[in-house]
Protein backbone atom coordinates (compact mmCIF):
# COMPACT_ATOMS: atom_id res chain seq x y z
CA UNK A 1 0.00 0.00 0.00
CA UNK A 2 1.59 3.52 -0.96
CA UNK A 3 2.55 5.82 1.91
CA UNK A 4 -0.11 9.01 1.95
CA UNK A 5 1.15 11.78 4.15
CA UNK A 6 -1.23 14.86 5.41
CA UNK A 7 -0.89 17.80 7.13
CA UNK A 8 -3.26 19.26 9.66
CA UNK A 9 -2.27 23.31 9.46
CA UNK A 10 -3.40 24.94 12.37
CA UNK A 11 -2.12 28.79 10.89
CA UNK A 12 -3.94 30.78 7.98
CA UNK A 13 -1.73 30.19 4.89
CA UNK A 14 -1.26 32.54 2.39
CA UNK A 15 -3.06 31.14 -1.27
CA UNK A 16 0.06 31.53 -3.73
CA UNK A 17 2.55 29.70 -0.87
CA UNK A 18 0.14 26.64 -1.19
CA UNK A 19 -0.54 26.71 -5.34
CA UNK A 20 3.45 27.13 -5.06
CA UNK A 21 3.95 24.16 -2.46
CA UNK A 22 0.82 22.25 -4.01
CA UNK A 23 3.26 22.26 -7.93
CA UNK A 24 6.38 21.30 -6.35
CA UNK A 25 5.01 18.57 -4.52
CA UNK A 26 2.84 17.36 -7.83
CA UNK A 27 6.20 17.20 -9.73
CA UNK A 28 8.12 15.21 -7.30
CA UNK A 29 5.00 12.61 -6.92
CA UNK A 30 5.31 12.26 -10.28
CA UNK A 31 9.28 11.74 -10.42
CA UNK A 32 8.54 9.48 -7.14
CA UNK A 33 11.05 12.07 -4.84
CA UNK A 34 7.56 12.32 -2.93
CA UNK A 35 4.97 10.28 -1.32
CA UNK A 36 0.81 11.64 -1.84
CA UNK A 37 0.16 14.01 0.13
CA UNK A 38 -3.25 15.51 1.67
CA UNK A 39 -2.98 18.73 3.34
CA UNK A 40 -5.48 20.54 5.58
CA UNK A 41 -5.86 24.46 5.90
CA UNK A 42 -7.37 27.65 6.41
CA UNK A 43 -6.61 30.48 3.90
CA UNK A 44 -5.95 34.61 4.27
CA UNK A 45 -8.99 36.45 2.79
CA UNK A 46 -8.50 35.29 -1.39
CA UNK A 47 -10.90 34.93 -4.07
CA UNK A 48 -9.89 32.78 -6.85
CA UNK A 49 -10.59 33.06 -10.38
CA UNK A 50 -10.48 29.43 -11.97
CA UNK A 51 -10.35 28.39 -15.46
CA UNK A 52 -14.05 28.78 -16.61
CA UNK A 53 -15.11 31.92 -14.75
CA UNK A 54 -16.56 34.55 -17.35
CA UNK A 55 -14.94 37.82 -18.38
CA UNK A 56 -18.05 39.76 -16.20
CA UNK A 57 -17.40 38.32 -13.13
CA UNK A 58 -13.61 38.92 -13.31
CA UNK A 59 -14.39 42.68 -14.21
CA UNK A 60 -17.12 42.95 -11.18
CA UNK A 61 -14.72 41.75 -8.80
CA UNK A 62 -12.19 44.00 -9.90
CA UNK A 63 -14.46 46.78 -9.55
CA UNK A 64 -15.94 46.24 -6.38
CA UNK A 65 -12.81 45.67 -4.51
CA UNK A 66 -13.37 48.88 -2.68
CA UNK A 67 -16.68 49.62 -2.44
CA UNK A 68 -18.26 47.14 0.11
CA UNK A 69 -17.64 48.41 3.64
CA UNK A 70 -19.45 45.36 5.65
CA UNK A 71 -16.36 43.41 5.04
CA UNK A 72 -13.27 43.71 7.52
CA UNK A 73 -10.51 43.28 5.19
CA UNK A 74 -10.37 43.07 1.03
CA UNK A 75 -9.79 39.99 -0.35
CA UNK A 76 -6.49 39.51 -2.48
CA UNK A 77 -7.54 38.14 -5.98
CA UNK A 78 -5.37 35.42 -7.49
CA UNK A 79 -5.85 34.01 -11.04
CA UNK A 80 -6.47 29.89 -10.58
CA UNK A 81 -5.19 27.04 -13.31
CA UNK A 82 -7.97 25.20 -11.41
CA UNK A 83 -11.25 24.13 -13.08
CA UNK A 84 -14.54 25.93 -12.07
CA UNK A 85 -15.55 29.37 -11.84
CA UNK A 86 -15.05 32.01 -9.08
CA UNK A 87 -15.13 31.36 -5.33
CA UNK A 88 -14.00 32.82 -1.89
CA UNK A 89 -11.89 31.49 0.40
CA UNK A 90 -11.12 32.17 4.10
CA UNK A 91 -10.88 32.33 7.62
CA UNK A 92 -13.16 30.21 8.48
CA UNK A 93 -13.37 27.45 5.70
CA UNK A 94 -11.34 24.38 5.85
CA UNK A 95 -9.64 23.70 2.67
CA UNK A 96 -7.97 20.06 1.64
CA UNK A 97 -5.98 19.66 -0.90
CA UNK A 98 -5.15 16.28 -2.38
CA UNK A 99 -1.88 15.34 -4.14
CA UNK A 100 -2.99 12.11 -5.22
CA UNK A 101 -2.39 9.81 -7.81
CA UNK A 102 -5.52 8.16 -9.55
CA UNK A 103 -3.33 5.39 -11.23
CA UNK A 104 -2.63 3.79 -7.81
CA UNK A 105 -5.99 4.66 -6.07
CA UNK A 106 -7.82 3.45 -9.07
CA UNK A 107 -5.54 1.80 -11.11
CA UNK A 108 -6.97 4.23 -14.01
CA UNK A 109 -7.26 7.71 -14.58
CA UNK A 110 -11.14 8.29 -13.38
CA UNK A 111 -12.16 11.70 -12.68
CA UNK A 112 -15.61 11.42 -12.35
CA UNK A 113 -14.81 8.74 -9.48
CA UNK A 114 -12.56 11.18 -8.13
CA UNK A 115 -14.94 14.03 -7.82
CA UNK A 116 -18.01 11.51 -6.42
CA UNK A 117 -15.32 10.35 -3.75
CA UNK A 118 -14.52 14.02 -2.60
CA UNK A 119 -18.19 15.12 -2.35
CA UNK A 120 -18.67 11.29 -0.19
CA UNK A 121 -15.49 12.52 1.95
CA UNK A 122 -17.73 16.12 3.30
CA UNK A 123 -20.81 13.87 3.34
CA UNK A 124 -19.52 11.85 5.33
CA UNK A 125 -18.34 13.95 7.88
CA UNK A 126 -21.02 15.92 8.48
CA UNK A 127 -23.21 13.41 9.02
CA UNK A 128 -20.54 12.02 11.45
CA UNK A 129 -21.16 15.30 13.03
CA UNK A 130 -24.62 15.43 12.93
CA UNK A 131 -25.79 16.99 10.03
CA UNK A 132 -27.41 15.77 6.53
CA UNK A 133 -25.75 16.53 3.38
CA UNK A 134 -26.35 15.55 -0.01
CA UNK A 135 -25.42 16.08 -3.97
CA UNK A 136 -28.03 18.07 -5.88
CA UNK A 137 -28.95 17.94 -9.43
CA UNK A 138 -25.77 16.41 -10.79
CA UNK A 139 -24.37 19.86 -9.34
CA UNK A 140 -20.68 19.65 -7.84
CA UNK A 141 -19.89 20.44 -4.39
CA UNK A 142 -22.11 19.62 -1.37
CA UNK A 143 -25.36 21.30 -0.24
CA UNK A 144 -27.37 21.03 2.83
CA UNK A 145 -31.12 22.24 3.42
CA UNK A 146 -31.10 24.70 6.12
CA UNK A 147 -34.53 24.16 7.45
CA UNK A 148 -33.81 21.03 8.62
CA UNK A 149 -29.81 19.44 8.52
CA UNK A 150 -30.36 17.38 10.94
CA UNK A 151 -29.43 13.55 10.88
CA UNK A 152 -32.16 12.72 12.40
CA UNK A 153 -35.40 13.94 9.23
CA UNK A 154 -35.34 13.90 5.76
CA UNK A 155 -32.88 16.35 4.26
CA UNK A 156 -33.04 16.14 0.99
CA UNK A 157 -35.44 18.15 -1.43
CA UNK A 158 -35.97 17.23 -5.06
CA UNK A 159 -37.22 20.69 -6.42
CA UNK A 160 -34.41 22.70 -7.54
CA UNK A 161 -35.64 26.38 -6.96
CA UNK A 162 -36.19 25.64 -3.38
CA UNK A 163 -34.70 28.16 -1.39
CA UNK A 164 -33.73 26.37 1.17
CA UNK A 165 -31.14 24.23 -0.67
CA UNK A 166 -27.63 25.56 -0.33
CA UNK A 167 -24.01 24.80 -1.24
CA UNK A 168 -21.96 24.36 2.01
CA UNK A 169 -19.03 22.74 -0.02
CA UNK A 170 -17.34 23.80 -2.95
CA UNK A 171 -14.23 21.76 -4.74
CA UNK A 172 -12.00 22.74 -7.83
CA UNK A 173 -9.53 20.25 -9.13
CA UNK A 174 -6.55 20.23 -11.50
CA UNK A 175 -4.60 17.27 -13.08
CA UNK A 176 -0.88 16.72 -14.23
CA UNK A 177 -0.59 13.37 -15.80
CA UNK A 178 -2.71 11.11 -13.16
CA UNK A 179 -1.77 13.52 -10.21
CA UNK A 180 -4.51 15.71 -8.69
CA UNK A 181 -4.44 19.15 -6.85
CA UNK A 182 -6.15 21.62 -5.14
CA UNK A 183 -9.73 20.28 -3.88
CA UNK A 184 -12.58 20.75 -1.44
CA UNK A 185 -13.43 23.32 0.61
CA UNK A 186 -16.18 23.36 3.68
CA UNK A 187 -17.77 26.43 5.21
CA UNK A 188 -17.63 26.20 9.08
CA UNK A 189 -17.76 29.78 10.18
CA UNK A 190 -16.75 31.74 6.86
CA UNK A 191 -18.63 34.76 7.01
CA UNK A 192 -20.74 34.73 3.98
CA UNK A 193 -20.42 38.17 3.41
CA UNK A 194 -17.57 37.91 1.39
CA UNK A 195 -20.26 36.20 -1.39
CA UNK A 196 -21.97 39.22 -2.00
CA UNK A 197 -19.39 40.89 -4.00
CA UNK A 198 -18.77 37.74 -6.62
CA UNK A 199 -20.95 34.78 -8.14
CA UNK A 200 -19.52 31.96 -6.21
CA UNK A 201 -19.68 28.93 -8.83
CA UNK A 202 -21.64 30.88 -11.13
CA UNK A 203 -24.60 30.86 -8.50
CA UNK A 204 -25.77 33.82 -6.65
CA UNK A 205 -23.93 34.46 -3.22
CA UNK A 206 -27.53 33.57 -1.22
CA UNK A 207 -27.22 29.81 -2.73
CA UNK A 208 -23.88 29.47 0.05
CA UNK A 209 -23.93 28.90 3.72
CA UNK A 210 -22.06 27.57 6.33
CA UNK A 211 -22.39 25.91 9.43
CA UNK A 212 -22.07 28.95 12.13
CA UNK A 213 -25.04 30.69 9.77
CA UNK A 214 -27.56 27.76 10.68
CA UNK A 215 -26.32 27.60 14.58
CA UNK A 216 -24.58 25.06 14.55
CA UNK A 217 -21.28 25.04 16.40
CA UNK A 218 -18.40 22.76 16.20
CA UNK A 219 -14.63 23.32 16.33
CA UNK A 220 -12.42 23.54 13.76
CA UNK A 221 -9.85 20.91 15.24
CA UNK A 222 -12.29 18.34 15.43
CA UNK A 223 -14.23 18.97 12.13
CA UNK A 224 -10.86 18.50 10.59
CA UNK A 225 -10.04 15.23 12.69
CA UNK A 226 -13.61 13.73 11.15
CA UNK A 227 -12.56 14.91 7.45
CA UNK A 228 -9.54 12.41 8.19
CA UNK A 229 -11.07 9.62 9.23
CA UNK A 230 -13.68 9.91 6.48
CA UNK A 231 -10.83 10.39 3.83
CA UNK A 232 -8.90 7.08 5.37
CA UNK A 233 -12.67 5.13 4.99
CA UNK A 234 -13.30 6.55 1.42
CA UNK A 235 -10.65 5.99 -0.09
CA UNK A 236 -9.24 2.98 2.43
CA UNK A 237 -6.24 4.28 2.88
CA UNK A 238 -3.08 4.45 5.44
CA UNK A 239 -2.37 8.34 6.38
CA UNK A 240 0.55 9.22 7.74
CA UNK A 241 0.46 12.51 9.46
CA UNK A 242 4.01 14.91 9.02
CA UNK A 243 5.21 17.80 10.68
CA UNK A 244 4.30 21.12 9.30
CA UNK A 245 8.28 22.27 10.18
CA UNK A 246 9.31 19.27 8.45
CA UNK A 247 7.09 19.82 5.40
CA UNK A 248 6.45 23.51 4.69
CA UNK A 249 9.54 24.93 6.70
Amino acid sequence: MSVVEFIIDEALVDYQYAVDFMEKRVCDIIEERAHQMIWLLEHNHVYTIGRNTREEEYRLIQQEQNNDSNIIQTPSVYLSDRGGRVTYHGPGQIVLYFMLDMQKMYNQIDVKRFVYDLEEIVIVTLKSLGVSSFRHNGMHGVWVNIQNMSNNKKAYITNCSNKSIKKIAALGLKFKKSISYHGIALNLTTDLEYYKKISPCGMSSTSITSLHANNIFISSSVVKNELIKSISDVFDMLLMQCSIKRQLG
